[in-house]
């Protein structure tokens, strides 16, 4: 009985200290708890709301011109370079509709020897997806400054620069075929102005639209240089 009374007492202990223990570790828990919420989800709720009404009232303010990344720049390179960073995002040329015929099709494939089926094959291509044949990708984006009915002269006068040269490409993708006698225009848009050591650097960019399709034709970002 002894023996049994004292495993008894011990199994008693045992479970009071248990609860004990679980009391008190989930005391500790919940002050832990109570911690986090006051001084991660409130205050970082302060913090975040803050930095909103921060964020919204700076997106309110007119957009601030980018400095001049070149010192002792001339003063003609400085007004176009904060002329032209003020029409950064607006598109400033809507040009005039053209048909893409056949025979421009075949003029240049002439010219580039780029002679596929699918181009220049009129009753093969009309058993495409297509149902027709289609102009040459380079072709679309070849016609750039048709389109733009050589705009970029008028940085000439804008400027007052000597001449505009054409620096490259970004980027030039073909979203959608354009069809043998579809029209097409282009539209331009500066994205990028910097200044550079003879003049100002312009990135555009360009998208040649098909008439009743959604999809554009070219989209591309050219680089031009005021040269100063």
């Amino acid at each position: 009985m002894k023996v049994l009374d004292q495993f008894r007492e011990k199994r008693q202990a045992a479970t009071q200290n248990s609860v004990e223990l679980t009391d008190l570790i989930l005391a500790r828990l919940k002050d832990c708890m109570e911690d986090v919420r006051k001084h991660v989800f409130v205050d970082n709720n302060v913090v975040a709301i803050e930095n909103f009404h921060t964020t919204r009232n700076v997106s309110d303010q007119p957009p601030q011109l980018p400095e001049p990344p070149i010192a002792n720049a001339s003063a003609t390179a400085l007004e176009a370079f904060y002329r032209l960073s003020e029409n950064r995002g607006f598109v400033y040329y809507l040009g005039n509709w053209l048909t893409v015929d056949q025979n421009l099709i075949n003029d240049f494939s002439n010219v580039t020897d780029d002679k596929q089926w699918i181009h220049t094959d009129v009753k093969r291509a009309a058993r495409s997806p297509f149902r027709s044949t289609i102009a040459q990708g380079f072709l679309t984006l070849s016609m750039i400054p048709r389109l733009t009915d050589g705009s970029n002269q008028s940085y000439e006068q804008f400027a007052k620069a000597r001449f505009v040269v054409n620096v490259g490409l970004n980027q030039v993708r073909f979203p959608h075929p354009v069809k043998s006698g579809v029209r097409v225009r282009a539209s331009k848009k500066i994205i990028d102005v910097a200044l550079v050591k003879r003049g100002v650097q312009i990135t555009e960019e360009i998208v040649v639209e098909i008439e009743n399709i959604s999809r554009p034709a070219c989209t591309a970002e050219t680089i031009v240089m005021l040269m100063l």
